[in-house]
């Protein structure tokens, strides 16, 4: 019988295999999509301070969500990956800022942005990416574990007010993932066709 992260290998390159074979237009079509259904959402029109990510090409696009943020006067942040420590830290990001490529080509703060750290404390509302999601809310992403470490640190389990959601294409949604102890499910999850909540059980 394979084991749990035997079968997220498995999985990770099946979900990568249907993602890549996506056209640059249904993508941004898709995107656009979840964009809106972000925009429209009560959630994220109450958030003030928002953790989003830079996509990486054949991710959903979050420009336009980030673009959002802006315009409705909301505090945007993004990740970046402290290898190091094997864990992610985190800085604002301000209209007209650039982004330098970080380990495995993912968009990140500048240098000089990162030397002022915000609390984690601060965001209440977290845009986590991922390759799959089942519907309880667990996650497989790229192996790393950096994000159940950053969604701890940032308060998981102990603040009420603090909001989980993943975001994915209708495609990378499936029935059930393999799982350990350590992995922390999101609350809800954005698609191209669906937002739902999830149960984390």
């Amino acid at each position: 019988m394979p084991t749990n992260e035997t079968g997220k290998q498995a999985l990770r390159r099946s979900v990568l295999s249907k993602r890549n074979q996506l056209s640059a237009t249904d993508l941004a079509d898709a995107s656009e999509a979840i964009r809106r259904r972000i925009r429209e959402a009560e959630v994220f029109q109450a958030a003030r301070r928002i953790h989003c990510f830079a996509s990486l090409p054949n991710e959903v696009q979050t420009d336009g969500i980030i673009a959002d943020c802006w315009a409705d006067g909301k505090e945007v942040y993004l990740p970046f990956q402290i290898p190091e420590h094997n864990r992610l830290g985190m800085a604002q990001y301000l209209l007209g800022d650039e982004l330098v490529t970080g380990p495995f080509g993912v968009p990140e703060p500048t240098f000089e942005r990162r030397k002022t750290q915000p609390p984690l404390e601060n965001v209440d509302l977290i845009f986590v990416p991922g390759l799959a999601f089942d519907l309880k809310g667990f996650r497989v992403g790229y192996g790393k574990g950096y994000y159940d470490k950053f969604l701890l640190e940032a308060g998981y389990g102990q603040r009420q007010h603090l909001f989980i959601i993943g975001i994915a294409l209708q495609m990378q949604i499936i029935s059930e993932i393999p799982k350990e102890s350590w992995d922390i499910p999101v609350g809800a999850i954005f698609t191209e066709t669906n937002y739902f909540r999830t149960n984390g059980e």
